[in-house]
């Protein structure tokens, strides 16, 4: 599912996380790296939602599995 993305998703969610939405400290050398132009900035973002978007779908089915699973019992 990724799009030519140079790093891991884990490693994207780990950068914005805690460079930019939840925290801003640890990582935030690693975001203003990315904002130095505008377009790598955007690329980055879309690398992140890309990346939450992947696990996400994951998540969503082992619990479709789980919940299947737990309604044969």
């Amino acid at each position: 599912m990724e799009y030519g993305n140079e790093h891991s998703p884990s490693y994207y969610m780990s950068a914005f996380n805690y460079g930019d939405l939840i925290h801003r400290d640890r990582k935030r050398e690693v975001i203003d790296t990315w904002s130095e132009t505008e377009v790598e900035m955007h690329r980055q973002r879309f690398a992140f939602v890309e990346a939450a978007a992947s696990i996400a779908l994951a998540y969503i089915g082992f619990s479709e599995v789980v919940r299947r699973a737990i309604s044969l019992q």
